[in-house]
């Protein structure tokens, strides 16, 4: 595969398969914070949001203590599952969950948490069940809300840099996303190369901004 290519396949891979587990925890994590009441829950919220604020180094060291060889739960994946996190490409699928988390989040759960619940009520009077509830009515509330969590999700994991590097590193042809294919590719003075994939991204960018920008012009 060209230089090009296989970073394009690699990010988006990760991309599309962290934005999934985002969605998914996400999702369950906004439901609790936004409905459930619980010991820790300023905690909780505050460990969630770190991220945003952490340095990528330092972010992508605590992931290094956490899922490296001999990390606490690295050390148990790869001896009981045999899966190593370090220096592999499923490594940069959670460093991309990991800093892309907090976004969906903050976008989800005050959707949820100024939803009227009468209407959630009268259903399940009306015999309706909990995923019910969830599916037909809540969903379609927050659907916008949820799509914007969902595409700033997708660009955060497609364009994130400093954490992978630190926990997959930058090894072409096996953990190169575009980030750090631009970033070598300038090192090595390859700018034909990093233009390619600066435009690409750019693009993808600016597509993901307008999607939003389009379900909110729709949704007034």
């Amino acid at each position: 595969m060209s230089p090009v290519g296989f970073p394009i396949y690699l990010s988006l891979k990760i991309a599309i398969i962290s934005t999934c587990i985002v969605f998914l925890a996400g999702m369950g994590i906004s439901w609790l914070l936004a409905r459930v009441r619980f010991p820790g829950k300023r905690l909780a919220q505050v460990l969630i949001s770190l991220p945003l604020i952490f340095p990528p180094t330092v972010l992508g060291y605590y992931l290094l203590l956490i899922f490296g060889r001999r990390g606490i739960v690295g050390f148990w994946l790869e001896k009981s599952l045999g899966i190593r996190l370090v220096f592999h490409w499923t490594g940069g699928v959670v460093a991309a969950v990991v800093v892309s988390l907090p976004l969906f989040i903050n976008a989800v759960r005050p959707a949820l948490s100024t939803l009227e619940r009468e209407i959630e009520h009268a259903a399940k009077v009306d015999g309706a069940t909990d995923f019910q509830i969830f599916y037909k009515i809540i969903l379609p509330l927050i659907k916008k809300s949820v799509i914007a969590g969902i595409g700033l999700t997708f660009a955060r994991s497609l364009g994130e840099f400093g954490t992978t590097l630190m926990l997959i590193g930058n090894i072409p042809g096996r953990t190169q996303t575009m980030s750090l294919a631009i970033y070598q590719a300038v090192l090595s003075g390859e700018y034909g190369v990093a233009n390619q994939l600066v435009l690409i991204m750019t693009f993808l960018a600016m597509a993901i901004l307008f999607m939003i920008g389009q379900i909110d012009h729709k949704e007034e």
